[in-house]
């Protein structure tokens, strides 16, 4: 997660260089659009993002009800992400803003049991 927020600072100041430009588009020849470089990065760590989940998901922590299996997959998740410290990270690096503190309001909403559960994680919130 840390690499994740460091990597979308370094494409926040790739895309100022490129957006700089007076038009207010890509100016990177290498680009076909505006800016499909990241667009590309965004849906590669979609991908990722996504396959950890499934991966967190066929982990065995117990069976249900017995030790860590009456939390799940997607409690030690939650515990393993440490929320506290993402907000500490994006807060350095981006400080208090408008962005942050809706950050910070997904982040601490509760997750409720019910069948859209699986996308109402922390990683899908962080996506």
């Amino acid at each position: 997660v840390p690499d994740m927020l460091k990597d979308s600072i370094h494409w926040k100041k790739k895309l100022e260089k490129c957006l700089k430009n007076g038009t207010k588009t890509c100016g990177n020849q290498k680009c076909k659009g505006n800016c499909d470089c990241f667009q590309r990065w965004i849906d590669k760590k979609k991908d990722e993002w996504e396959n950890i989940k499934i991966h967190f998901a066929k982990q065995d922590f117990g069976k249900e009800g017995v030790f860590l299996g009456v939390f799940g997959s997607g409690y030690i998740l939650e515990g393993v992400l440490e929320k506290e410290e993402l907000l500490k990270i994006i807060e350095g690096t981006y400080g208090k803003s408008k962005e942050t503190e809706h950050i910070k309001k997904l982040l601490e909403e509760e997750t409720t049991v019910d069948a859209d559960n699986e996308n109402n994680t922390t990683i899908d919130k962080l996506l």
